[in-house]
């Protein structure tokens, strides 16, 4: 009789460890990676995995996989949780007219590519860092590209005091978490 249910534990304990697919036989808990990530296919099957679905995302797979590669971003998992980290900027931006009145701007909302908007309502101008740019440099490009601020007058002030770092449900990519470590900095 031992032997028997010696046998059914043991037939137990493999059926429960076969694989529902062959992606999902991987333990993504202990053994991620990021360089096992080699195609947005493969971004696909780790998503299911966590039962994430992108369909509601505001930009694409492909866009998180191109972060990923690129080295904007990095994934881990992080209390059973896949989970997104990045590093960027916000730039507080002031005008002071020649009447002396001074405003401040604020990022009313993003529109990406595709057409697809999101809301935003940030008193400062957001940018997420290239890989190994410096945030000052980082600073200095996303005024150029979302302003067309650039040239040899436009100086940005590290602000150190005010960095931050916050997690949060990521907006764009629903379902991952992401933290975004940020650095702050002052221009007029």
């Amino acid at each position: 009789m031992k032997n028997f249910i010696q046998k059914i534990l043991a037939t137990v304990i493999v059926m429960l460890s076969l694989p529902l697919t062959a992606f999902a036989a991987k333990n993504y808990q202990a053994d991620f990676n990021m360089t096992d990530l080699k195609s947005a296919e493969d971004l696909i099957e780790l998503l299911s995995y966590f039962q994430i679905k992108p369909d509601n995302w505001i930009k694409s797979v492909s866009d998180l996989f191109n972060e990923i590669k690129k080295g904007d971003c990095r994934l881990s998992i992080e209390n059973s949780r896949l989970h997104r980290h990045v590093e960027g900027v916000a730039i507080n931006c002031f005008y002071t007219n020649s009447q002396g009145e001074r405003f401040q701007l604020f990022e009313e909302k993003q529109v990406f590519k595709n057409g697809k908007v999101r809301e935003r309502g940030h008193p400062f101008v957001a940018e997420k860092l290239q890989f190994n740019e410096s945030p000052e440099h980082g600073a200095l490009r996303g005024l150029a590209e979302e302003l067309q601020i650039s040239g040899p007058d436009v100086h940005v002030i590290s602000l150190p005091k005010e960095n931050k770092c916050d997690t949060i449900d990521c907006p764009t990519y629903k379902g991952i978490q992401s933290t975004y470590n940020t650095a702050v900095f002052y221009c007029e």
